[in-house]
């Protein structure tokens, strides 16, 4: 089935630096979801990064505040990905970006991870997420925090997470819950909404909710 896409009438700046925030969130488990998902809502296979406004990366994590949440970040150059064969499209809103692999396979990710460097530390970092610490996950559902919106809100899907298998599970909009990510940082959030599989939660980002308080 065609997909329509929305893009912004933006170019690939010269100079285009891009951030996908996680120091694993470009591992094989992570680029075959985030393929997924977009492949389901665009019609094509990528995965979400974002621009550095002018180098600044204050007001990247004022344009997006889950940034404020990530102690590591990858970083690569918006030129050289296009050389190497793998396009970006503006989609979203300003600054998200999405990188596009002819296919969802190990040697596309092997490859595109090549151009990515890092991780480096995050020099807006607030604290941000816990970090699991052991494989035994009480987590309800896994999100990419490249992904997260400018209203923070994120889109999971239940057969991607830890619960994929409990049938009891059954969040509802206003439901607490718990994400993880590749990187095994956890947030806490909010159900806003839900279609079968796909659950969408607003994040509570610790670091924002510091400088509110």
């Amino acid at each position: 089935m065609t997909k329509l896409i929305t893009l912004r009438d933006h170019q690939v700046p010269a100079h285009l630096v891009v951030l996908r925030m996680g120091s694993t969130t470009l591992s094989d488990n992570a680029l075959s979801q985030a393929c997924e998902r977009a492949y389901a809502n665009m019609g094509v296979h990528a995965f979400s990064v974002f621009e550095v406004p002018d180098h600044d990366f204050e007001e990247l994590a004022r344009l997006e505040p889950i940034l404020l949440s990530r102690p590591k970040l990858l970083e690569a150059s918006g030129p050289d990905l296009l050389t190497a064969g793998f396009p970006l499209l503006p989609t979203a809103k300003y600054p998200h970006w999405s990188v596009v692999l002819s296919e969802p396979t190990a040697t596309q990710f092997t490859k595109v991870r090549t151009h990515f460097h890092g991780p480096f530390d995050n020099p807006t970092w607030k604290g941000g997420a816990a970090k699991m610490a052991s494989m035994t996950v009480h987590a309800d559902l896994v999100f990419d925090p490249n992904d997260v919106g400018p209203d923070c809100v994120v889109e999971c899907w239940i057969s991607q997470g830890p619960r994929a298998d409990d049938s009891s599970f059954d969040p509802r909009p206003g439901d607490r819950v718990t994400l993880v990510d590749e990187d095994r940082e956890t947030l806490q959030g909010r159900v806003t909404s839900r279609d079968g599989n796909r659950v969408w939660v607003q994040v509570e980002i610790p670091g924002l909710l510091s400088q509110s308080a």
